[in-house]
């Protein structure tokens, strides 16, 4: 996901000599997304039910979940994974089921399948935790006394309005999505125009406009930098990197919400887990509308429960308004795509190459 680090916490109830603590392993992405977590239900949870949280970091994917439950030596009982990654681990069968249908009712006494955000259709082995983007930024200081400022994805191919490097991540996906987009094709039938040779080479060739322009980037980090250097004018960045950038430390930068590609991260509890019921508490009560909202407070993602949007705080530390820097703030949202991995995971390999080629031509 955005942020990665290595680090293992354990998070300690407080202890009482005639009650042993069980240990529930929690396994997410690091950096200041699991430091949201930590503060948002880890620790709440860990002093309610008089438990330890193990929280553990991983890079991502579903490689390590496969070994524990093939060697039935499971160390991991609930895990933060991409929405794909969870559709395809309870496939798999690596991942224990999960009825929404019981989990507690949304602040407003909405029931919760009318409360999360909807992937029934999709999975039966996850919760809906938080919705992020990939959106575009850029420095506002150069356009204080500009007459037009960026504000729409077109703009990103606005070379001569808008001089200057762009930055873009180093993948087809998205990358491809948003070339389409600016070259007109509704966000309905972007995947359906990408599916067509003639709207691969389409893409290309709208990218081929600005692409002596781009300075291409790997992580989060390095697209925060590419603007905190003033390498470039505008760039492609993670809806989290660069909301903390502005929220936490006050930097001069501007979203650009419009079409941005958002996607979800779930939890799942990892099959055969010893500590199942224990697990699936703890999922159910970090899920809760509150817990969901104080996450959002510490890191600008959007719940994934409707009702915890009226439990949000109307400022951060630094007097900003938190929610027009969420994903799925009405206002950020109306020009908002899914980002389709079902169609990615058919498409991957064949448009990876085909990038890859366009990359090393002149």
């Amino acid at each position: 996901m955005l942020f990665l680090s290595l680090v293992c916490t354990s998070l300690y109830a407080t202890e009482t000599p005639e009650s042993p603590k069980k240990t529930l392993n929690v396994v997410s992405w690091g950096g200041k997304y699991t430091e949201s977590q930590i503060t948002a239900y880890y620790k709440p949870f860990a002093d309610k039910f008089g438990v330890t949280i193990q929280a553990l970091t991983y890079s991502g994917g579903l490689g390590q979940i496969r070994s524990q439950v093939k060697t039935h030596n499971i160390k991991w009982d609930v895990v933060d994974l991409t929405l794909a990654d969870a559709v395809k681990g309870c496939n798999d069968g690596l991942l224990e089921p999960i009825d929404l249908s019981a989990f507690p009712l949304g602040a407003n006494s909405t029931p919760p399948l009318n409360d999360f955000y909807d992937i029934t259709t999709l999975t039966s082995c996850a919760v809906p935790m938080v919705v992020w983007s990939t959106v575009i930024a850029y420095n506002e200081t150069p356009f204080i006394k500009a007459k037009k400022k960026p504000s729409k994805l077109t703009d990103l191919w606005d070379i001569e309005t808008f001089a200057g490097k762009r930055g873009l991540r180093k993948t087809p996906q998205v990358t491809l999505e948003w070339a389409l987009i600016a070259d007109g094709v509704p966000l309905t039938d972007v995947y359906t125009v990408l599916s067509t040779n003639e709207g691969v080479d389409r893409a290309f060739t709208v990218l081929d406009r600005i692409k002596k322009q781009v300075i291409w980037w790997e992580t989060g980090a390095q697209a925060l930098q590419l603007l905190d250097s003033n390498q470039v004018i505008m760039t492609a960045i993670y809806n989290g990197w660069a909301s903390d950038a502005i929220l936490n430390n006050g930097k001069p930068y501007k979203i650009i919400w419009d079409a941005q590609l958002f996607d979800l991260d779930v939890l799942s509890i990892v099959k055969g887990s010893a500590n199942l019921e224990l697990a699936l508490e703890f999922v159910k009560f970090a899920s809760e509308s509150q817990q969901l909202a104080e996450q959002a407070r510490y890191i600008a993602y959007s719940p994934a429960r409707k009702s915890s949007f009226k439990l949000l705080p109307t400022t951060t530390q630094l007097g900003y308004d938190l929610k027009q820097y969420l994903p799925m703030t009405p206002a950020n949202f109306n020009t908002a795509l899914r980002y389709d991995f079902t169609w990615w995971a058919k498409h991957q390999e064949e448009l990876t190459d085909k990038f890859n080629a366009w990359l090393a031509r002149n």
